[in-house]
């Protein structure tokens, strides 16, 4: 079971969504997904609100469940991991979408109702 997330909340640049696809979802994901400390990498598209708020919702949430909840060791072995990797370089032509927010979070309940 994941002990902690890191997530990202991402726009696609205008025009770029081709780009997008190739990099981030067909690359980035599984490039950081192997990391050591990461156990998988998941990107759901935004479809509809739920509700009246003020700002629309980014286009894509990434997460990355963690293997830990200490969220400094995971950053160290992605840093690690890149490195040896030779980097996981940006895409010729710039990152193809602006990162709203990030961040890392950690277990705390769980329910499941279903399967």
């Amino acid at each position: 079971m994941a002990r902690g997330l890191l997530v990202a909340l991402v726009n696609v640049k205008e025009g770029q969504q081709e780009a997008f696809d190739k990099w981030y979802i067909q690359e980035h994901l599984d490039h950081t997904a192997q990391a050591p400390r990461f156990l998988s990498g998941n990107v759901y598209r935004f479809v509809d609100t739920y509700g009246e708020y003020p700002t629309k919702p980014p286009q894509y949430l990434a997460f990355y469940e963690l293997d830990t909840d200490d969220h400094e060791a995971a950053l160290e072995a992605l840093h690690e991991y890149n490195s040896k990797a030779g980097g996981h370089g940006v895409p010729e032509g710039g990152v193809p979408a602006e990162f709203t927010a990030a961040g890392w979070y950690v277990f705390e309940r769980s329910v499941h109702t279903k399967g």
